[in-house]
């Protein structure tokens, strides 16, 4: 009887703190907001979205650069907010259906705040968001992909170019909640000249709560314009070395992971914890490194599972490393 009370108090508590997570995700209009956006003429520029977050002036709410620093002359990651840089990786798979080309773009934030009230269960180090444009054969952006690094927080949006055999049985078009944000059910392309995908992330937990399709010359007259650094998401596993910890050995020598390349903890990226995740999800989710931010992997390697189910069961079949079967596990049929 104690235990099943423990447990009751134990589940009360949590879901207070979920529900405190998700109380303040409705997108209000008129807060403070910086737009990062990137130029260019290439595909990963064409299709990169702009992203606009917001109260700019905290430093964990701007893009950074992940940096290689030296802590008591020992080797750890931070996240420099002067310089918005977003990684990128170009991935092609194939379906019954159809050849797809996946353009995957990595940013990172300083941190996810404490914060009481509302509750920020994510708080940590270090964090990191996924998005992934998906194009068909004919270069049409077809889905639209948003994930957490750490796997959490997953939403699909279809656009008009995907057909409507391709989609979830009874997904509605009109809207779709993710964990508290109302976000499209389906994104309208090609009504407008120089339109650009808008994604907008919340103050604090960078968590996706509006997403819109307008012309780059109006997201830039309503808001401030950073320039964004696009580089190759290899650069992510050679970042120079503090000159205070060059070996003077091989070029190797000169270079870190942002990822961790060893141990239990290979694969899953430097400095980064989660405590309240840990408290209060990883018993249950049967994962002591719950909500940690990790490499977006290849099926087969030896990095951890990119699951975006907190299922202990679909572990695998929600892997977003197999992209396929991830849609199909969603009910995608691409």
């Amino acid at each position: 009887m104690l235990y099943r009370f423990v447990l009751l108090k134990i589940a009360t508590v949590m879901t207070l703190f979920l529900l405190g997570g998700c109380a303040s995700l409705a997108f209000e209009e008129n807060l403070p907001r910086l737009a990062f956006a990137a130029s260019g003429t290439d595909a990963f520029s064409r299709n990169m979205p702009v992203i606009v977050s917001e109260r700019p002036r905290h430093s964990y709410n701007r893009i950074g650069q992940p940096e290689i620093v030296s802590e008591a002359r020992r080797v750890t990651l931070t996240i420099n907010p002067t310089k918005a840089v977003v990684y990128t990786e170009k991935r092609s798979f194939e379906t019954a259906n159809g050849e797809y080309t996946n353009l995957i773009y990595r940013l990172h934030f300083e941190k996810v705040p404490f914060s009481l009230l509302p509750f920020n269960l994510t708080t940590g180090k270090n964090v990191g968001l996924l998005l992934v444009v998906t194009l068909n054969s004919q270069q049409q952006a077809v889905l639209f992909t948003t994930v957490h690094t750490c796997g959490c927080y997953l939403a699909i949006q279809p656009t008009n170019y995907l057909p409507k055999e391709a989609y979830p049985d009874n997904w509605n078009t009109h809207q779709q909640s993710v964990y508290g944000a109302v976000l499209p059910g389906l994104l309208k392309l090609g009504e407008a000249d120089d339109e650009k995908l808008v994604i907008y992330l919340q103050d604090e937990t960078h968590r996706v709560n509006h997403i819109d399709v307008l012309p780059l010359d109006k997201v830039i007259a309503q808001y401030a314009l950073q320039p964004l650094t696009l580089r190759p998401m290899s650069d992510l596993d050679k970042l120079p070395r503090p000159a205070g910890l060059e070996s003077g050995g091989p070029e190797s020598a000169l270079f870190e992971s942002m990822f961790e390349t060893s141990g239990a903890e290979n694969g899953y990226v430097r400095g980064v914890y989660k405590p309240f995740e840990f408290l209060l999800v990883s018993w249950w989710a049967l994962d002591s490194r719950v909500g940690v931010d990790k490499r977006y992997g290849m099926v087969g390697d030896d990095g951890p599972s990119f699951y975006t189910s907190i299922k202990p069961w679909a572990r695998q079949t929600s892997d977003m490393r197999d992209f396929p079967g991830f849609l199909k596990y969603w009910g995608w049929r691409l």
